[in-house]
């Protein structure tokens, strides 16, 4: 690599010698993990939704975070990783089901 004695490279060559680091370099921007993100919060949204937990009160206790309604969680005895009912899972999985 040639250099003119400052420690950097001569004009028209990249740093340390891997290549061109000029204005033609596009910015990059990461798509896929937001991507991913976006798609299990909707799809935690639908289970929500679908759950209802006002809808079908629990022997077990009543609905965690009442204010969201119909987005309230199961209570904290039935699900303690604050989700919907497994009754929504299996729902929601045996319509899956049915369409293979």
């Amino acid at each position: 690599m040639a250099s003119n004695g400052d420690g950097k490279a001569a004009a028209g060559q990249g740093g340390y010698g891997y290549g061109y680091e000029g204005r033609e370099d596009r910015k990059w921007w990461p798509w896929l993990v937001p991507t991913i993100i976006v798609a299990c919060v909707v799809v935690f949204a639908v289970e929500m939704y679908e759950n209802n937990c006002p809808g079908h009160q629990s022997a077990l206790g009543g609905c965690v975070a009442g204010f969201l309604r119909r987005f309230s969680f199961q209570p904290l005895r039935e699900n303690p990783l604050l989700g919907p009912s497994s009754s929504t899972y299996v729902s929601l999985t045996t319509d899956q089901a049915s369409f293979c």
